[in-house]
C-alpha cells in the first residue's frame, strides 16, 4: 500500500471512496495502455472509445529562437 501511496496515483487514493474500486481504476487503465507515436502522450482503450492523456509544454518564442 505504501508503494501505491507514493506513487503519481497517491492522491487517488486520499479520496473519500473505496480504495478498491479505485485499484481497479488504476489497473484498468495502465493494463490497457496504448503505444502511441507521441512522447508525452498515454492512450487508454476503456469499452469501445479511446482516451488519451497529453502532457504538452509551452515554450515561449524566444526560446524556440535560441
Amino acid at each position: 500500500m505504501n508503494c501505491s501511496l507514493g506513487s503519481q496515483f497517491g492522491a487517488l487514493f486520499h479520496l473519500r471512496i473505496a480504495v478498491l474500486e479505485l485499484a481497479k481504476l488504476v489497473h484498468s487503465l495502465l493494463s490497457r495502455r496504448l503505444v502511441t507515436i507521441r512522447l508525452y502522450e498515454l492512450g487508454s482503450c476503456l469499452r469501445q472509445a479511446t482516451t488519451v492523456f497529453s502532457l504538452e509544454f509551452e515554450t515561449s518564442r524566444s526560446e524556440m529562437l535560441a
